[in-house]
């Protein structure tokens, strides 16, 4: 490697590729100036952390990343332009909804990478945004009191965006349960369990705004005062 080289206190060079030093010689900005090997600038600018993956999967996507002269970061700060989720649920991805910060999956990373060694693009590319998360990447849901019409609408609607539907209420699989009611023995187990009871409305917010929601405001226990806000 170019460990020498970009380590040693006595060269301390900086390492670019080709493609690397014509995308900022093309745009007419300074190379970064990176303690690793950078060999194109796709993600020139960006501080990416990951979230949801296994530690080999994490550095091999930190790798994809700091060889698009890009910045890889552990922990979730201000400076954090994106992050990679396997699944919604998570803190990172919370705070990354919070603050508006893109969500993407993990074939993004490597999408970029294989375009970006024979063409000049940016990983903010359009091309690049079918790669964003779906709403409910991750997310099990269990139904309980809806017709047989709604149910194939809601099991739609949740395959289609990243979700998995599942007939049966589960201790440590199900997300959420999608129910009309606090009533009957899938809801009394949910409670017991503490997975949240939620109206369908909650699927269908989350797929609307493109990302997945908090479920307090839409839980059916709520109580009939607060049901109407």
């Amino acid at each position: 490697g170019f460990n020498h080289v970009t380590s040693s206190s006595k060269f301390k060079c900086t390492v670019v590729g080709p493609r690397c030093l014509l995308a900022c010689l093309a745009n007419n900005t300074p190379v970064p100036e990176l303690p690793y090997p950078m060999y194109t600038a796709a993600m020139k600018g960006m501080i990416v952390t990951i979230s949801g993956l296994e530690k080999a999967e994490k550095e091999k996507f930190k790798q994809l990343v700091e060889k698009m002269a890009g910045i890889y970061s552990n922990a979730f700060h201000d400076g954090v332009t994106h992050l990679v989720a396997a699944t919604a649920r998570s803190q990172k991805y919370e705070v990354a909804v919070g603050k508006e910060i893109p969500c993407m999956l993990p074939r993004w990373v490597e999408e970029v990478w294989k375009v970006s060694n024979t063409e000049m693009v940016t990983a903010v590319d359009p091309r690049f945004s079918s790669h964003r998360c779906p709403a409910l990447l991750g997310v099990t849901v269990s139904v309980s009191q809806l017709n047989r019409a709604d149910k194939e609408l809601l099991k739609k609607s949740v395959e289609t965006h990243g979700g998995v539907y599942s007939g049966v209420l589960e201790m440590d699989k199900t997300t959420v349960l999608v129910c009309t009611s606090p009533a009957g023995d899938k809801y009394s187990h949910a409670k017991k369990w503490n997975i949240p009871c939620v109206t369908s409305q909650w699927v269908f917010d989350c797929i609307e705004k493109g990302y997945c929601l908090q479920t307090d405001s839409y839980r059916v226990d709520r109580g009939k005062a607060n049901s109407s806000t």
